[in-house]
């Protein structure tokens, strides 16, 4: 069943904003970045160019988990993102606590080619998102922006192959494609892929490093119609998992009221980024501060109760959670697709994990590129 929780707070969140004008809310979704470090050079990212996993070392197995703890007081869901998070030897102990601690859908985003040998994890999870910008190999495969012929076979056999178990484990697949202008024509074929196989699409614009999009776009004909035909099928079938609203804000790149404190976003080394990643002012260290209330506290006290973005980004967190503040019943509707089978876990579960195992070392650890990906388990 859905939780209750957030859908609640929804509605909280939305009369305070409908009939007080109120920034005061309370948060939707945590969004932990566990790690900076990425096994890909996608050519639409810029962590590696800015040296992000230098910047943001990483808390090792136990911190990480007492920042789940002490955001989940006041955060009902989550979505662990990086960087790569297959690359942390420890994610599947991060996840599960994720899911015993209560947050409720727990996510993942990640680029898949790892998965085979952290399968365990899809137990815990209840969304996966995967990125997978076209199913032109040779276009992905420039993408990747690594020297490996076939990791887009690779990973689209990895897709299928997983698709194929979404409803006997109780968790669902969306890809997640990046618009860039030499790809828009391998988009539908992407929507029709996912369809195929049972999955749902999601998409975003190439957003450069201040959460701008890419001034390419705003002028791309394709663009539009890739985006006008997108909202066509989604009206038609669920296989288009971004709302309307997102999807109309992408088009025309619409300004909106962003609420950036729906989605706070914790970075790898344990701190809150206040207001968020795009002005990001301020950092809270979450371990230091102890406890949720007080972060929050400290976040309101410096930027105010009310707090208007001078940006006007399009970081799809920020985007998607504000814009469904502006039409609640269309905005039911899609909450309602968070409607999977819960999750339940023995207390104990945690405590049995830890037996025998090191904690994940804190600091920077900066593996070689996978140059030989994991082999694709094969199919039953």
């Amino acid at each position: 069943m859905i939780n209750m929780r957030l859908f609640l707070r929804f509605y909280e969140d939305y009369f305070r904003i409908r009939y007080f004008d109120s920034q005061n809310l309370k948060p939707l979704l945590l969004a932990y970045f566990v790690t900076y470090r990425c096994n890909l050079k996608c050519c639409y990212c810029d962590h590696a160019h800015n040296n992000h996993s230098h910047k943001f070392p990483e808390l090792d197995t136990v911190q990480a988990i007492e920042v789940l703890k002490i955001c989940r007081r006041g955060i009902p869901a989550i979505a662990i993102s990086g960087g790569e998070p297959l690359l942390r030897t420890d994610i599947d102990l991060i996840i599960k606590s994720a899911r015993i601690l209560g947050f409720k859908p727990v996510s993942l985003f990640t680029n898949g080619l790892l998965l085979p040998r952290y399968e365990k994890i899809l137990d815990d999870l209840d969304f996966i998102q995967i990125s997978l910008d076209t199913i032109n190999e040779k276009v992905q495969d420039k993408i990747f922006g690594i020297q490996h012929s076939g990791l887009t076979r690779q990973l689209i056999d990895i897709i299928t192959f997983y698709a194929r178990q979404q409803q006997k484990r109780h968790f669902r697949i969306n890809l997640n494609a990046v618009l860039i202008p030499d790809q828009l024509d391998d988009v539908i074929p992407l929507y029709y892929f996912a369809s195929k196989i049972g999955v749902r699409l999601t998409v975003c614009p190439q957003l450069l490093d201040n959460g701008q999009y890419a001034p390419a776009l705003a002028a791309d004909q394709k663009y539009h119609s890739t985006i006008d035909r997108l909202v066509t099928l989604k009206s038609q079938n669920g296989r288009v998992m971004d709302t309307t609203e997102f999807l109309s804000h992408i088009r025309e790149f619409r300004s909106f009221r962003c609420y950036p404190y729906l989605t706070p976003r914790i970075y790898p080394n344990g701190d809150l980024v206040g207001p968020c990643p795009v002005i990001a002012e301020k950092r809270y260290p979450m371990l230091e501060l102890g406890s949720w209330e007080k972060a929050y506290q400290a976040l309101i006290t410096d930027f105010g109760k009310n707090y208007r973005c001078p940006s006007n980004c399009f970081l799809p967190c920020y985007l998607e959670t504000s814009t469904l503040m502006i039409h609640p019943w269309q905005s039911l509707k899609e909450l309602f697709r968070l409607n999977i089978k819960l999750k339940k876990v023995n207390e104990t579960e945690l405590m049995e994990l830890f037996k025998g195992k090191k904690p994940y070392p804190a600091g920077n650890i900066q593996p070689e590129l996978h140059k030989n990906p994991v082999v694709t388990p094969e199919a039953p």
